[in-house]
């Protein structure tokens, strides 16, 4: 009977359940949390925009502007010097894992 002893104390300390909901992950695509939002700045100054989003890790980014993928543009936040010419530029970034992806809604950046 003493080697049942550990067992029953691992169940006590799950409430009776060997698999508690906690140790399980659930597997779900990405989500926007938080979505860019559309900006004014300066010409000559640094333009940021961010996302937050959440699904099952690894997430990976994927900006575009003007629905154009924006080479090298991959991380949470994507930031630049503006010019006069990005005036007006739609923003939106891709949120994918290997469960799917969704984009952002667009941020516009107008240019000073």
């Amino acid at each position: 009977m003493m080697a049942a002893l550990p067992l029953l104390v691992a169940l006590a300390a799950c409430n009776g359940d060997p698999f508690p909901a906690s140790s399980t992950t659930a597997s779900t695509a990405p989500t926007i949390t938080t979505e860019p939002t559309s900006i004014t700045v300066t010409a000559g100054l640094t333009a940021t925009f961010t996302v937050v989003a959440s699904g099952t890790a690894p997430l990976s980014y994927q900006w575009s502007s003007n629905n154009v993928a924006i080479s090298g543009a991959t991380q949470s936040s994507y930031s630049f010097v503006a010019s006069a010419s990005d005036s007006g530029t739609v923003f939106t970034v891709t949120v994918t894992n290997s469960f799917g992806s969704v984009t952002s809604n667009g941020a516009t950046l107008t240019v000073q």
